[in-house]
């Protein structure tokens, strides 16, 4: 069995979505374990309208437990991928893992980090409406990209036994 590794700061949101969406995708046809962790160690948790919208997407996470990035976890044979270019680079500073793809490269499309709310939102402390619209376009994004990342895993694999 190989595995699929997202990576993002917390795991409360994008490798979130991005490991759950892949186990819908994938469903009971393969045997890729998809898994998540963070790259920072401290206790994150999933914010309401992201789990709430995540669930009216078809996605429960209710059994979500954060985890944090270690060497362990990174010695699992298999593909890791981060979400921005900033865990890109935690990657390689931290566990000396170089040519990690950005999640949409792993897709098979240009290179476009996720940003996070912060990044986008300026107001982000005082404007949930933005907030929510943001949340909601990048688990859109990550979940219309999902099967073409499935596929070319499920291709890879293939090659891999022939």
């Amino acid at each position: 069995m190989r595995r699929v590794l997202f990576v993002w700061t917390g795991n409360i949101f994008r490798s979130l979505t991005a490991e759950y969406a892949m186990r819908h995708v994938l469903g009971a046809r393969s045997d890729i374990m998809v898994a998540s962790a963070g790259t920072e160690d401290f206790p994150h948790v999933v914010s309401p309208y992201v789990k709430d919208y995540l669930l009216a997407r078809g996605l429960d996470i209710s059994r979500h437990r954060r985890r944090t990035l270690t060497a362990q976890i990174l010695q699992e044979p298999g593909p890791v991928i981060a979400m921005s270019t900033e865990h890109r680079s935690v990657l390689a500073e931290r566990f000396n893992l170089r040519d990690v793809p950005l999640f949409t490269e792993a897709c098979g499309i240009p290179g476009e980090p996720l940003p996070d709310v912060d990044e986008v939102v300026r107001d982000h402390e005082t404007n949930p409406v933005a907030v929510d619209g943001h949340v909601r376009m990048i688990i859109d994004r990550i979940i219309e990209l999902t099967p073409q990342l499935a596929n070319r895993l499920l291709l890879q694999k293939g090659a891999l036994r022939s």
